[in-house]
């Protein structure tokens, strides 16, 4: 049997302050499940006859945080400071140190990313950090997240709000890589210059 602790409360039989135990919750470490019920209430689940300490997470080169930041083109280079700063802000305000940020130029929809692939094999990255979920990926977002959480491992979004603002280019650059390889190079071309076409007619009228 288990029973709920509200945070201060747990922190009290852990032995720690309650902004570690605050801090421990969003990095993922605290070494009892727990769920955030309000924006006030944190509820800790432990067993009925939890005393104290059993174990305490140590902060180690096991338990990396990373940023991870991401755009599609070098045209968008600029993104990546807006990124960096939004979630450093969102660091500071939820106290989460961050030991390193990755920088990527590379389509969502890429599965071959080094630098991301990379994170994700090394057990060592604990949390990774980003703006947007779409950030990380485009597609199989929540596949990649229940692996993640199946190794201990969790990810943090700072906006959880849908991005559009390279989305079309990610979707155009896509298709023009698939259709190279079906239809060469002066075939994907000719795609891409079709829905440039198509996206500035659909602009135009929107305006």
């Amino acid at each position: 049997m288990s029973k709920k602790l509200k945070l201060p409360e747990y922190a009290k039989y852990m032995q720690i302050t309650r902004q570690t135990a605050l801090n421990w919750y969003h990095a993922g470490t605290l070494p009892h499940p727990a769920e955030q019920i309000s924006p006030r209430i944190i509820l800790v689940e432990v067993p009925d006859n939890f005393n104290g300490p059993e174990i305490i997470p140590q902060k180690t080169l096991q338990e990396n945080i990373v940023a991870y930041c991401r755009v599609s083109t070098n045209k968008q280079k600029e993104s990546l400071k807006n990124q960096k700063l939004s979630i450093l802000e969102y660091a500071n305000e939820h106290n989460i140190k961050i030991d390193k940020t990755i920088e990527e130029i590379g389509s969502g929809f890429n599965e071959n990313r080094t630098k991301l692939n990379k994170i994700l094999k090394d057990p060592t990255v604990k949390t990774i950090i980003v703006e947007h979920r779409e950030r990380l990926a485009r597609s199989n977002f929540q596949l990649i997240e229940s692996a993640l959480k199946a190794q201990g491992r969790n990810i943090i979004i700072v906006n959880n709000n849908d991005i559009e603002d390279d989305l079309v280019r990610e979707i155009t650059d896509f298709m023009v890589s698939k259709c190279g390889v079906i239809y060469g190079k002066k075939g994907a071309q000719r795609v891409k210059k079709s829905i440039e076409k198509n996206n500035k007619e659909k602009s135009d009228n929107n305006e």
